[in-house]
This record gives structure tokens, C-alpha cells and sequence, in this order.
């Protein structure tokens, strides 16, 4: 384990291979499994108690991984950090929200929104080259996840607040996400992390006291169940960070997709949730789009 550790702070092995990218698709992997997870617990455990529990599992996790890398975290761009934790905190608290106030399906569909916003922000933020190739990535991840969840026919769109909020959450993990490419070299991956699960903490108090919900944590397996899935939304968000260090925010974002593609197929066995053909469709566009394009070297960039 503290082999493949070491790879959060190490030299990137190519744009596309080594551990940068192998971060970058076990992260939705662990979401998807936070995600089933959820869907079992929700009635019992509340969204900001979840998202303390987050912080505190994270931290814990941080203090680990410097212990077994033997490496000391490097605290530069302080306010720049501040930032990317608090946008990383409120993104997860939106997204998270948005889910109990409209259809599922709605909420993942705007969620990955994220990665064509990445596209732009990160031409404003950081200067990285909107590329064809890039654009026409985000746009293919897009088309399969709104194939992949899909209703089956009565699923109608009526604007709410619910829809406001899961747009805010993309934006802000977006923003997240751009941010930490800004760090640039001045951090190890692990960083952007720490002051994402400080952010967790701190945020989740006032929510839960505006929004008069509570933490939803009254005993001992509530709390159990909240550290199990605060383990493994810590683990997703931190290996997302590492790779974020080498991989370019969009490239993150549309690998992310596959959050989706895991979920659609645990919930159909798990839950016997449909599985259409047009699933199938949107299971292989997303596949593609996650491992099927390759970026050239000097790709031929898109005035923004």
C-alpha cells in the first residue's frame, strides 16, 4: 500500500498511464460505492451529518498518508487552498441536497455538467488550451450520461429549486477542480485534500443550523454507517486531488463520468433498477469517452 502511496507525491508516468491515471479511475469507482451506499442509509443518516463525518474520516486518512509516505504536506497559496476546500465542501453539501429535492437521474445529468465548465474555467483560471479534442470529449461524456439514466418515458422536467442547486454544486466542483490545477507543482496531491475535509467540517455546523436538519447521527450504528461511507468519499475525493496534480480538470472530470456507468449497473443488480438498451448505448459512449481518446501533442486550440 505505501508503494502505490508514494505516487501522490511522485513524477507523473505519462499523460494518460501510471498511477495519475489510475487515481483517476478508481476515484468514481469509490463514488459510485459512497453513492449505492447512500441510497441504503439516507432515511437514517442526515446530508451534513454525512458530510462532517467526510471531513473527519478525510483528515484522519490525510495524517496517514504523510505518516506512511514520510512526506510533510506543502502549505503555499494559502488562500488559494482556503478556496479550493471551501468550493470542494459546498459542492458536495449542493450536489448532495439536490439529490433528496428532484429525480436522481436529473441530479447526476446536471452534476456532470462539471467537466464542460472545467473546460472553460480552466482557460480563464490557469491558461490550459481549449482544444477540439477536449470539447468534443466532454461533449460525448455528456451524451452518454444522459443516455445511461434516461427515463423511461413519464420522467418530465419541471424546473425547482432542486435544479438551481444541483447547477450551483457542478459549478462549484468545477471551480474545485480548476483550482487545484492552479496550485501547479505547489502541492503533492494531498494538500487540496486536507483543506477540502477541513471545509467539511466547518461548513457542515452552519447548514445543518440554516436548513434546521441536524446531522442525523443519534446512535451507534448511524454512526458506524456514516464513517463507512465517509471512508469511501474521502478515499473518491482524494484520489481525485492526486490526480488533478498531473491530468487536466476536464480529463478528471469526463474520467468522473464513470461514477455513472458503476452506479447505473450496481443499482440494476443490487436494486433491479432497468438496465434499456439505451443504457447499454450510453454505457459504451461513456466507456469511450473516458479511455477512447487520445490528446496529441500540439492539439489544434479553439479560441475561447
Amino acid at each position: 500500500m505505501s508503494g502505490s502511496l508514494k505516487h501522490l507525491s511522485g513524477p507523473p508516468q505519462g499523460h494518460h498511464l501510471g498511477w495519475p491515471f489510475a487515481f483517476a479511475v478508481a476515484s468514481p469507482i469509490f463514488f459510485a460505492t459512497f453513492n449505492n451506499g447512500l441510497r441504503l442509509v439516507s432515511a437514517d443518516i442526515g446530508v451534513y451529518g454525512l458530510l462532517f463525518l467526510r471531513g473527519v474520516v478525510g483528515v484522519t486518512l490525510a495524517i496517514a498518508v504523510t505518516y506512511l509516505t514520510k512526506t510533510i504536506p506543502i502549505v503555499k497559496k494559502l488562500g488559494l487552498l482556503a478556496l479550493t476546500g471551501l468550493s470542494g465542501a459546498l459542492a458536495s453539501a449542493a450536489t448532495t441536497t439536490s439529490i433528496t429535492m428532484i429525480p436522481l437521474y436529473q441530479a447526476v445529468v446536471i452534476l456532470y455538467l462539471y467537466p464542460a465548465m472545467t473546460v472553460i474555467m480552466a482557460r480563464i483560471l490557469v491558461g490550459e488550451r481549449i482544444t477540439i479534442r477536449a470539447l468534443a470529449r466532454v461533449i460525448t461524456a455528456f451524451v452518454g450520461c444522459v443516455l445511461l439514466v434516461l427515463p423511461g418515458g413519464d420522467g418530465g422536467l419541471s424546473l425547482s429549486l432542486g435544479h438551481a442547486i444541483g447547477l450551483l454544486g457542478a459549478a462549484l466542483y468545477a471551480l474545485s477542480y480548476v483550482l487545484t490545477r492552479r496550485l501547479g507543482q505547489d502541492h503533492r496531491g494531498l494538500e487540496p485534500f486536507i483543506f477540502y475535509c477541513l471545509a467539511c467540517m466547518i461548513v457542515a455546523f452552519p447548514l445543518a443550523s440554516v436548513f434546521s436538519s441536524g446531522f442525523g447521527i443519534d446512535n451507534l450504528k448511524e454512526l458506524t454507517l456514516g464513517l463507512t461511507l465517509g471512508s469511501l468519499g474521502a478515499g473518491a475525493q482524494l484520489m481525485a486531488f492526486a490526480a488533478l496534480k498531473h491530468i487536466p480538470a476536464h480529463t478528471v472530470g469526463v474520467i468522473g463520468t464513470l461514477e455513472i456507468l458503476c452506479g447505473t449497473l450496481s443499482s440494476w443488480l443490487l436494486f433491479s433498477d432497468p438496465f434499456t438498451p439505451i443504457a447499454v448505448l450510453g454505457a459504451a459512449i461513456v466507456i469511450y469517452a473516458a479511455f477512447g481518446f487520445r490528446e496529441r501533442r500540439l492539439p489544434l486550440e479553439v479560441t475561447p
